[in-house]
């Protein structure tokens, strides 16, 4: 069960982080959590952490001398702290109940977020079901190079970082998240909408509620970059100044023109009102991806960034991690990692694929908690049907506890003939090794752990 998100609004929670004396972090190993922590840091605040598992996040923050504390108990709180908690942890963490013993000022991410950012201009945010991580770092990148020195806090791991955040002293850009309503913590100059559809079923029942929460969070917006090819974001034109983007020249203010594959990615001209801004060759696969690229080349034009580092950025940026990042060969076969678990996500991501395998497209799914699985089970299955073979995993819980009746074994036989289930590591590597042949493609998506099985699978930086 999740936590409620604060609404201290961004002024009240920076009062609250720049007077306590220490900040407490609950699930600091998390990329949102580990980013608020390098900035207090920055400021030289004094902080300490909990989370359940060390990881490479909180080993760097380790190294820094950060205290960090591997259990579920209540954190050795005093008078003083303030405590900031992720969504993600129960209302009765040991942690949250202690602070409300002392009677300490409490946090959600989204606020702590909200109120470091509060001395930065412009705040900039990054909103949309899918896409977030990737537009979020084109876009802090796109401005680094303009010498403008963003701060970035990222959902994802930035690939050219190797981390989820950038730290500096001009905008601040950030993904704004919508579960939970973690995005109406946030009052930003601009946002940009990348898309809109139903997500996150435990706190949104329905796409009406999805809806209500995108256009609360547009009212708290000054500005807006909008997505054209979405057709339900059109409608918030008419509430704040916008920008429109698209794939084509559809009326949109900035768009994609002569779009061209190339290994790895796409080429096309950047277009502006109809003027041809530069050429840029981009090293990201799928027509999505030329989309969060836009959105972010859009963005940066309205602040005036020039259309050569816009362009020059873009033609060398790979994004974040873990979206269809090539991990690898498997022999002479191509392997790729991908955070697709969405259906609309999955469906972008193999057909991106499919168009540069010239044999078999072996998906591993895993997915994620049983209730998207539930609500999500037949565009799961329709999805997935675009991969020639599917290796399914267990279903990765994340919070939950109720099965709902779903598991992987459920999703595969409900996939058919093309769908195995395999519950183990070792045994999807012993069937990709075992059937794989020149010419196929293999990805591995979820954002659960199965990346995990890159632990057992044999790659090779290079073909055999």
């Amino acid at each position: 069960m999740a936590t409620e998100n604060t609404r201290l609004g961004g002024a009240r929670a920076n009062a609250i982080l720049q007077q306590a004396n220490r900040v407490a972090l609950i699930g600091i190993g998390g990329v949102g959590m580990c980013s608020i922590a390098h900035i207090l840091l920055s400021r030289q605040k004094p902080i300490i952490g909990q989370d359940t598992h060390p990881n490479s996040h909180t080993h760097r923050l380790a190294e820094q001398g950060v205290r960090v504390f591997y259990h579920d108990l209540a954190l050795p709180l005093k008078t003083g702290d303030a405590v900031v908690y992720t969504a993600a942890i129960p209302p009765t963490h040991p942690t949250l109940t202690e602070a409300k013993k002392l009677n300490l000022p409490i946090l959600s991410r989204a606020d702590a977020l909200a109120g470091l950012m509060q001395r930065s201009a412009p705040r900039i945010a990054v909103a949309g079901m899918h896409g977030k991580s990737t537009a979020t770092a084109l876009l802090g990148h796109i401005l680094s190079e303009a010498d403008l020195a963003p701060t970035v806090v990222c959902g994802a791991e930035m690939a050219k970082e190797q981390s989820p955040f950038l730290l500096g002293d001009g905008p601040f850009v950030f993904e704004a998240c919508e579960y939970m309503a973690s995005f109406l913590s946030f009052a930003p100059d601009v946002a940009l909408l990348l898309n809109m559809e139903w997500e996150h079923i435990d706190c949104y029942p329905t796409f009406r509620d999805v809806k209500e929460a995108f256009s609360c969070f547009v009212s708290q917006s000054k500005e807006l970059v909008l997505c054209y090819d979405e057709p339900a974001l059109r409608p918030f034109a008419k509430q704040k100044p916008s920008i429109f983007y698209s794939l084509s020249d559809s009326g949109a203010d900035v768009y994609a023109k002569e779009i061209t594959p190339h290994f790895g990615g796409h080429r096309f001209v950047l277009c502006q009102e109809g003027r041809e801004m530069g050429e840029i060759t981009l090293p990201l696969v799928g027509n999505f991806n030329i989309s969060n690229a836009l959105g972010a080349a859009a963005t940066a034009l309205g602040l005036g960034v020039p259309p050569d580092a816009v362009c020059r950025s873009l033609s060398r940026d790979k994004g974040v991690k873990r979206r269809i990042e090539h991990r690898g060969f498997l022999g002479n076969v191509p392997v790729f990692d991908d955070y697709a678990h969405h259906p609309t996500e999955i469906t972008a991501s193999l057909t991106a694929l499919r168009e540069v395998t010239k044999g078999k497209l072996y998906a591993v799914f895993q997915s994620h908690t049983y209730s998207r699985t539930k609500a999500f089970f037949s565009p799961l299955i329709s999805a997935l049907g675009l991969a020639d073979t599917v290796l399914v995993a267990d279903i990765y819980p994340a919070r939950e506890t109720d099965t709902q009746g779903m598991s992987g074994e459920t999703l595969a036989r409900g996939i058919g003939n093309a769908a195995h289930y395999l519950p183990t590591y070792a045994e999807m590597a012993e069937f990709l090794l075992s059937h794989v042949q020149t010419g196929d493609t293999v990805v591995v998506m979820g954002a659960g752990n199965i990346e995990n099985l890159f632990s057992v699978l044999p790659l090779c930086s290079t073909v055999n």
